[in-house]
């Protein structure tokens, strides 16, 4: 348990329902149940005149809550284990299950909760290891599919086979026919690039009125920052001045570093160079960053900051940019403002610039190994030809080095001739 600033207590209590109710006498009724549905026991009330106290009054008895939860929930964990429903909620409250993101077990958490009304939750533990048990799943997805299209009943699909896999190292089941579900939606990005172009659109739209012609906002910064580096969206709001050295960014990625963490191994160091492209956009962090801190005399340790001068969340990022894409595209033939898109109509996203950096290293550097980019995107070394091959459109490298080759060779030329002319 820990007290966040705000006075609000911060539990990992995973599954807890909280219920504000009212009374005749207008007073306020906060009661805490260990998990969310018919039957769940409680574990704390609190009655008083304002929210406020109320939120005090649970930092104060945090851990009463907490002793409360965890006698809750073990006969959850144990309940009814020779169903599969049984096995979900052991797992839900396991400390594989804990391991993992808030941002994970938020979107695991959701799925279980639909998971828990449908008919796999009610198949016998028993049965995972009979002959038509793969079948059976698959017949349950392609309902899920129906009602919550592929890739969410994929997302349900990989929840129970990891699910299954903690339960056989448990001894609550015995087979696991959800592993190697060959799933059902797929989609190739690996074409999908952020373009010049495409950029300097979103740099268009993301200006507000009254903003110079020249300013870049936030968000769009960011954009460049992650198709100049490679890095994901939670690595670049996570980006501090300390990681970036003289001539490249060092650093693990917090999402495999938890992996790693949960695997007790150690996590691999990234190694980003500072091409020119990303400096210029460093450079532009570093002016922002010192102007807000000539306003309020609070030093920024991160690198992309928000229009308030704060860290990007991960959340606010995506809106911003989201906000910015959408209207960054050419206007249809109403006048409307449209996204920003490839050929095919997909719009794209943050996340492809991770592909944009491996194609502009690819083209900046054509003699890269294997081995050097993996070192640069955090890959295992061994996957990276693989990886590289999903993400990199080989026909686009092929292009654009073709491109700055003929760049480079009209430079000289134009050098050449004010030679020519100096000396005549």
């Amino acid at each position: 348990m820990r007290n966040s600033p705000t006075g609000k207590a911060n539990m990992d209590l995973p599954g807890v329902h909280k219920v504000w109710s009212r009374t005749a006498a207008d007073m306020w009724v906060w009661r805490w149940y260990a998990w969310r549905g018919k039957g769940a026991p409680k574990i704390w009330e609190w009655r008083g005149a304002a929210k406020s106290e109320g939120q005090r009054a649970a930092v104060a008895a945090a851990s009463a809550i907490s002793a409360q939860f965890a006698i809750a929930i073990v006969p959850k964990a144990n309940h009814n284990t020779s169903i599969v429903g049984g096995i979900l909620d052991a797992w839900e409250v396991s400390e594989e299950f804990r391991a993992v993101s808030e941002s994970t077990k938020r979107n695991r958490r959701s799925a279980l909760k639909d998971m828990g009304q449908c008919a796999i939750a009610k198949m016998p533990s028993k049965l995972l290891a009979a002959k038509g048990a793969p079948r059976t799943i698959k017949a349950w997805r392609a309902q899920e599919a129906a009602n919550r299209g592929p890739r969410a009943a994929d997302f349900r699909v990989q929840i129970l086979s990891r699910a299954l896999n903690w339960a056989i190292g448990e001894g609550l089941a015995s087979a696991n026919p959800a592993a190697k579900m060959k799933p059902l939606h797929f989609s190739d990005r690996s074409d999908i690039i952020w373009e010049a172009a495409d950029i300097e659109a979103l740099i268009a739209a993301a200006r507000e009125l009254g903003d110079a012609p020249d300013y870049i906002a936030p968000e769009a910064l960011a954009l460049m920052g992650a198709c100049y580096s490679g890095l994901s969206r939670q690595d670049l709001c996570a980006l501090t001045w300390a990681q970036i050295g003289p001539h490249a960014i060092t650093g693990k990625r917090l999402k495999a570093a938890r992996r790693a963490r949960t695997a007790g191994k150690k996590a691999k160091t990234i190694v980003i160079p500072r091409t020119p492209e990303l400096d210029a956009v460093l450079s532009i962090c570093a002016s922002r960053a010192a102007e807000f801190e000539q306003k309020d005399s609070v030093k920024r340790i991160h690198v992309f900051l928000n229009s308030r001068g704060k860290a990007w969340t991960t959340e606010g990022l995506t809106s911003s940019f989201s906000k910015a894409r959408n209207k960054g595209g050419p206007p249809d033939a109403r006048g409307n403002p449209t996204a920003i898109c490839d050929a095919e109509g997909r719009r794209k996203r943050l996340h492809d610039a991770r592909g944009t950096f491996v194609t502009h290293m690819r083209v900046r550097m054509p003699d890269v190994t294997n081995a050097e980019l993996a070192k640069m995107v955090g890959w295992e070394e061994e996957d990276v030809e693989r990886v590289a091959t999903h993400y990199v459109d080989a026909e686009r490298i092929a292009l654009a080095w073709l491109d700055r080759l003929a760049r480079e060779a009209a430079a000289r030329q134009n050098v050449e001739r004010e030679v020519e002319v100096k000396g005549a």
